[in-house]
């Protein structure tokens, strides 16, 4: 985690968990001039995006749906659009926990945006280099 500090004073035991089902896409090219991830977080009726230059932060945005339905329908077109701008799959589609406060604040909170980044790489990583 980027900020021990923040770490230190944030317990998350004393939070709900909840589900959370992300994904990563990619667009590098060869130049290194184009070289940008998107990834998209569901979770109820929200969708969480993180964007930017690869190796950076990126920025993080929080749309809120109606229903799970309508944000699952959100999440596919964000993925749809980027993949037919010519971005790759780089990591699994991949279910971790993180707490319901963290994935609420992620768009205004940079402390717990990066709690909800952290997990979903930690958890994709572990997929990824699982045995099949």
């Amino acid at each position: 985690m980027s900020n021990p500090a923040a770490m230190a004073a944030h317990d998350p035991s004393d939070e709900a968990s909840i589900l959370v089902i992300g994904w990563e896409v990619v667009m590098t090219t060869p130049d290194l001039r184009t070289n940008k991830f998107y990834r998209v977080f569901l979770s109820g009726d929200d969708v969480v995006i993180n964007y930017g230059r690869r190796h950076k932060k990126g920025q993080v945005q929080r749309h809120s749906c109606d229903s799970f339905a309508a944000a699952a329908a959100k999440a596919r077109k964000l993925a749809t659009e980027k993949q037919a701008k010519g971005y790759v799959p780089s990591l699994p589609v991949t279910p971790f926990q993180v707490s319901q406060r963290d994935f609420q604040r992620a768009d205004s909170d940079p402390s717990s945006a990066q709690r909800v980044i952290d997990a979903f790489l930690d958890h994709a990583a572990n997929a990824h280099s699982a045995p099949s």
